[in-house]
């Protein structure tokens, strides 16, 4: 069993956040998101923890299956729920191109942004032309990827389905468009 209010975020948002609320639901009827459970529905990891030399825990991989726990009160992850691996700051600090590890940052004073595929597409396709090309753009684009750490619990990942949510109602309603228009 690991507490969730262990886990640091790795990113403060979410890149889909509509299927935070169909996970509530499943932790609420006493789902767990086990592998066999996963591969019902597509998934193929486990949540994904780092835990590195000084003993902090990050959330890799698998923050809205966390949240989803987490907003149905549930306040910790099964064994079977999980994969725990060790990892050194260096190796997040530093590409590493053999294991397609293109967006290299300090998780203790940053987070990655929620989306980073299409960077992540650019900076290995750059690669396979010239590491040192490469190195230079992951860089100079940094800012791209990463961002100054403003969250420091899966709670804080609430702010991103409170803001989908209302970008959702701006749009449904039309003040959108309108707000635009006043802009123009």
């Amino acid at each position: 069993m690991l507490f969730i209010d262990h886990l640091m975020p790795t990113q403060c948002g979410l890149r889909n956040p509509g299927l935070v609320e169909k996970m509530v639901e499943h932790a609420n009827n006493g789902g767990m998101f086990s592998m066999d459970v996963l591969q019902k529905h597509g998934g193929e990891i486990k949540i994904q923890v780092r835990q590195f030399e000084d003993e902090k825990l990050f959330l890799h991989d698998g923050h809205h299956r966390t949240l989803g726990i987490w907003l149905s009160g549930r306040d910790f992850l099964f064994p079977e729920e999980y994969d725990l691996t060790n990892f050194r700051y260096e190796d997040y600090i530093s590409p590493n191109f053999e294991a397609g590890f293109v967006t290299p940052f300090d998780p203790r004073e940053e987070v990655r942004h929620f989306e980073f595929h299409s960077f992540k597409h650019e900076a290995r396709q750059l690669a396979k032309v010239s590491v040192e090309e490469a190195m230079a753009f992951i860089e100079k684009n940094r800012k791209r990827y990463s961002e100054k750490r403003s969250c420091w619990h899966v709670s804080q990942l609430t702010n991103s389905l409170n803001r989908q949510r209302v970008e959702d109602k701006e749009k449904d309603s039309g003040i959108h468009q309108a707000l635009q228009q006043e802009q123009d």
